[in-house]
């Protein structure tokens, strides 16, 4: 009995552990193909089709952070507010690391997009800077 009320007490522990850190960690950025730039075949093909991006970006205390699985060669990175207007654009070379933070301390309140390029693929995702 005792050992059944230790096993329970250790999984509650574990499982509120599990949860609590969830709220420490990054919002994630998902991104998708920005079908209003270029006209290639990655932007052609229809929504239903699933497109392997090797790239996660995430969004934590005014830092934008970018992780490329491989390298991809240089990449225009750029921030834009919900008006269009560019925050801030940077290209960087993967052939020279593949973990990038970008400082965005200075963004103004609201919705955000950041647009990723490299060779033919253009992504695009939305972030909420509080």
């Amino acid at each position: 009995m005792k050992t059944q009320k230790f096993t329970f007490l250790i999984f509650i522990m574990l499982t509120s552990c599990f949860t609590t850190s969830q709220f420490v960690y990054a919002d994630d950025v998902p991104l998708k193909r920005d079908a209003n730039i270029g006209n290639d075949a990655v932007n052609n093909t229809s929504h239903r089709t699933r497109i392997y991006i090797p790239l996660s970006v995430s969004f934590e205390s005014g830092e934008l952070s970018l992780f490329f699985e491989s390298s991809v060669g240089m990449c225009n990175v750029s921030v834009e507010d919900e008006n269009g207007n560019v925050q801030m654009s940077e290209i960087i070379d993967t052939d020279n690391g593949t973990e990038f933070w970008l400082d965005l301390t200075g963004l103004s309140t609201g919705l955000h997009y950041v647009k990723i390029s490299y060779g033919s693929i253009n992504l695009i995702g939305e972030f909420y800077v509080e």
